[in-house]
């Protein structure tokens, strides 16, 4: 899933549920059962190099509105549910924390990272199936609705 699906999810977590155990688990693991569903990603694979370049600029320009998108819809989550902003923020940053991890491996090699990243890759089952893209995009712009719709 791009970004602001995983913090749509985030923040209905966030939302949802007073308990910030309860937030910072759920928050991990729904980010890896949204990565089941079949989805689409963009490229960022010149980030991967570490070079400052046009493709890696461009890149970071993808990862900035995807954070933008997903960092509106918590707030305006956060606006109509009445929950704590500290639950939202908490639970949308877990909700990312697979993710944070996987930009790490790519500069920093461990084991822990090698064996996580394995695990986040193997959840990506159908990014190596036949899955057409109008599918793959519509779950993830359902992900978004339903998790404005929910709360």
């Amino acid at each position: 899933m791009i970004l602001s699906s995983h913090m749509a999810m985030g923040a209905v977590i966030g939302a949802k549920f007073n308990n910030p155990w309860l937030i910072v688990v759920l928050g991990v693991i729904f980010h890896y059962v949204l990565d089941i569903i079949p989805h689409d990603e963009y490229d960022i694979e010149d980030m991967k190099a570490g070079k400052v370049n046009r493709g890696f600029l461009l890149s970071s320009f993808k990862v900035l509105i995807d954070l933008s998108v997903g960092l509106g819809v918590g707030i305006y989550i956060y606006s109509v549910s009445g929950a704590s902003f500290l639950n939202i923020i908490l639970a949308m940053f877990f909700s990312l924390l697979p993710d944070l991890f996987t930009l790490v491996s790519f500069f920093y090699k461990s084991k822990f990272l090698t064996g996580l990243n394995k695990f986040h890759q193997f959840l990506h089952f159908y990014k190596y199936r036949k899955v057409p893209y109008w599918i793959r995009v519509s779950t993830q712009i359902l992900v978004i609705i339903w998790s404005v719709w929910i709360v």
